[in-house]
């Protein structure tokens, strides 16, 4: 009997690798817990990395007839000075900017491709209850849709749940937890014509507070620092507090500010960084933020989630089509890809310590002296771009993996 696989979760990491087993000729059941992806999304950062590997799946048209925004740098915009971090115009990438697209439309772009294949299945309303297990083995999950429940057997669950991973919590996996100093509160502006035109991913730092900024083509998308566990105090202090920050950091912001006026209009990113110290178990492999939440730092989580994505598929799809797979072949995803996530992560700690001591030394955020440095080197002025658009050791899909096709 041929190999199948559950995918539970359907954002961009789960959605991706949906396709790509499928389009291989793997049976593919992808498990989505919400009844349509008409939401709102935080993390909607395309990086080169990911377009790069759109255009190996010759889905990077149907992927730019979205609205988008292409961010070709990002700045450090203290008090005293606008530091440019990275420039990718001056590099060599195939798409040299991250693109800013509404998260929405590009799962459902990939979900009509999806839906070409026969061996795809998606189920849409389907909350996972439980695991199905046998001598130690899952063999399936079971999921609740419309007051139904469901069992679904499997050669293999993929959890691609995101940072609160239903099947994580199933599984019983132990976590290592790491220690982010602050949290985030997500609201939109208006975005106007005279808008400055070089803010598409810039932070602002003032004295309490980083202010990043996301050029979403039709608004701002605003992120507000505020102290680790502060979301009950700054409420209590209202949006004023808000307004007077951005009003002084941000005085091209400052004509919009009054539509800013209750907390309703604000979501808490409660910042996590975290990872599991096992990413599977027979029959079980977690991905993306089910196995490692990552800080907004650098907004890199996307990125990180489907290179899992593209490890996996690249790791997995000929084992499972050969009847082959083994929880051996599930570790080495792991021992793939995590050691570059412990990284990435220490390197958020580390960026939100400095500034938090800052903080409190009354010092303001500041420039994190190693990237500093790395500016000031020419033989390393590009690393920095480097690592935003591609990772440390970028994944590639294979070619016979983005080519191949059932239809064929």
């Amino acid at each position: 009997m041929q190999q199948t696989v559950c995918i539970v979760g359907g954002g961009p990491a789960g959605m991706i690798l949906a396709l790509i087993l499928a389009r291989n000729g793997v049976p593919v059941t992808l498990l989505e817990a919400a009844q349509d992806f008409k939401r709102e999304f935080r993390g909607d950062t395309v990086h080169p990395v990911i377009l790069d590997l759109f255009d190996q799946m010759g889905l990077i048209d149907d992927i730019f007839n979205l609205e988008h925004v292409k961010a070709t740098s990002f700045r450090y915009r203290t008090p005293t000075e606008n530091f440019l971090a990275y420039d990718m115009t001056t590099s060599k990438y195939r798409y040299p900017f991250i693109a800013l697209i509404r998260q929405s439309e590009m799962l459902e772009v990939l979900l009509e491709h999806a839906k070409q294949y026969p061996n795809f299945q998606i189920v849409m309303g389907a909350r996972v209850e439980a695991l199905l297990e046998q001598n130690q083995q899952i063999t399936g999950v079971r999921y609740r849709q419309n007051n139904n429940l469901v069992d679904l057997p499997s050669s293999v669950v993929i959890g691609a749940d995101g940072r609160f991973s239903k099947v994580r919590q199933l599984a019983q996996t132990e976590m290592l937890q790491l220690s982010p100093a602050t949290d985030v509160l997500w609201f939109k502006l208006p975005k106007y014509p005279t808008d400055p035109p070089d803010s598409e991913t810039d932070l602002y730092l003032s004295d309490k507070h980083y202010i990043a900024m996301l050029d979403r083509a039709d608004h701002w998308q605003v992120g507000f620092s505020i102290p680790r566990g502060g979301f009950q105090a700054a409420k209590q202090q209202g949006v004023q507090t808000i307004q007077t920050v951005i009003q002084e950091r941000i005085p091209w912001l400052a004509d919009r500010m009054t539509q800013l006026t209750d907390f309703s209009q604000i979501t808490l990113l409660s910042v996590q960084i975290s990872r599991a110290k096992r990413w599977f178990k027979p029959g079980l492999l977690l991905i993306g933020d089910a196995a490692h939440v990552i800080s907004p730092v650098g907004g890199v989580g996307i990125n990180i989630a489907v290179q899992d994505a593209i490890a996996t598929a690249n790791s997995i799809t000929t084992l499972l089509l050969e009847n082959r797979l083994e929880t051996r072949h599930l570790a080495a995803v792991q021992r793939r890809r995590n050691w570059q996530v412990a990284i990435l992560q220490a390197q958020q700690v580390a960026i939100e310590k400095a500034s938090t001591d800052a903080f409190e030394k009354n010092q303001g955020a500041k420039v994190p002296t190693a990237l500093r440095f790395l500016r000031s080197m020419p033989l390393l002025r590009e690393l920095p771009a480097r690592l935003t658009a591609y990772g440390i050791i970028p994944e590639k899909l294979r070619p016979s993996l983005a080519f191949r096709s059932t239809q064929s």
